[in-house]
């Protein structure tokens, strides 16, 4: 059944959390809204496709984000603890069919320090398998950087521990080669969860990104899906695009629509069982 949680969780693109009204823990899961999260949601794709088979979603990410965003996106700097006490007060107030983490992964780029196709230096590295939480000597501007990362996936790791601990499914995405996988924050998730890749390209991306999710519900690996698993394709190429002044990795930021869509079936699978 759905449930009209409008005066409980407006959808504000500009809201603060306490704009927020709190509701009384009581009745049972059939009086409570069913609702998905989606943290640093960036273009919030993913938060637009589960919202069509009938879920509240509420995505969540900075006020600097530079995504165009496919559904209302709150404002709100994930790294502080409040922002995630805010979040896990939700538990208690509706039906967590699931949350969503998908980290930014800049500073745990693995791909910082290889050179440019014409020979120049390309991004430089912030971070080693021996200096995981920044490489000694970074630029100011570079260490301000880490270190904002580092806060912010600290609070992340947090709100990983409250979600296993109150049994709600959750999910973190980054590129397979990031460092993010093996920092001391997510160790809690990595000891819990359930690890697996797939190919950008076989849910209908142009590049054969190859990214990980980590889980805590078998169900999510139905999207472990690869290259080779679809038909034949063409793959544009990775590098600097000077048309753009971009990176061609940052233009494969969004999650493809066929990756949301396929995660949105695992959800509604949650609802259907729930």
């Amino acid at each position: 059944m759905h449930v009209d949680t409008t005066n409980v969780f407006p959808e504000k693109a500009d809201a603060n959390f306490s704009d927020f009204k709190q509701v009384d823990d009581v009745g049972t899961k059939a009086d409570k809204p069913y609702v998905f999260l989606e943290l640093c949601a960036g273009s919030a794709s993913l938060s637009a496709e589960v919202k069509k088979i009938g879920v509240e979603v509420f995505a969540f990410d900075h006020d600097s984000n530079r995504h165009k965003t496919k559904c209302k996106v709150i404002s709100m700097d994930l790294s502080q603890p409040y922002a995630i006490d805010r979040i896990s007060a939700m538990i208690h107030n509706c039906v967590l069919l699931g949350v969503h983490i998908g980290p930014p992964c800049g500073t745990c780029s693995k791909a910082r320090g290889i050179p440019m196709a014409d020979g120049s230096a390309g991004p430089q590295p912030l971070r080693s398998e021996s200096h995981l939480l920044g490489l000694p000597g970074l630029r100011p501007h570079d260490r301000a950087r880490v270190d904002a990362a580092n806060l912010l996936y600290s609070q992340l790791g947090r709100l990983v521990e409250i979600l296993e601990c109150h049994n709600i499914p959750w999910t973190i995405e980054n590129p397979t080669n990031s460092f993010l996988w093996d920092l001391p924050f997510f160790a809690f998730a990595m000891a819990h969860g359930i690890k697996f890749d797939c190919h950008a390209c076989a849910y209908g991306s142009t590049r054969k990104k190859l990214t990980s999710f980590l889980a805590n519900r078998d169900e999510f690996q139905a999207m472990s899906r690869f290259c080779d698993d679809v038909a034949p394709h063409q793959h544009e190429g990775w590098g600097y695009d000077s048309n753009s002044k971009c990176f061609n990795t940052a233009k494969e930021a969004e999650y493809p629509l066929q990756m949301c869509q396929q995660y949105a079936r695992i959800l509604e699978g949650f609802m259907n069982n729930t």
